[in-house]
């Protein structure tokens, strides 16, 4: 897992999109591509967009076993 996930999950604390593609080393638009089409589960605090940091290391891990 990447630590940077690991520390956000200890502290139960939701990502940013910025803080996404920064963890994971990917441009701000390829996760709010994955966010619209559906690849990535999101929620929403009012008008922000979230991300558990769970589900993100999940995802990630997910990918590099498909790649």
């Amino acid at each position: 897992m990447l630590p940077v996930l690991k520390r956000f999950i200890e502290e139960g604390k939701a990502l940013r999109p910025e803080q996404v593609a920064d963890a994971l080393n990917v441009k701000l638009q390829t996760v709010y591509s994955w966010k619209r089409r559906g690849i990535l589960p999101y929620f929403q605090l009012e008008k922000c967009v979230r991300f558990d940091p769970a589900t993100v290391a999940e995802f990630w891990r997910q990918r590099q076993v498909t790649s």
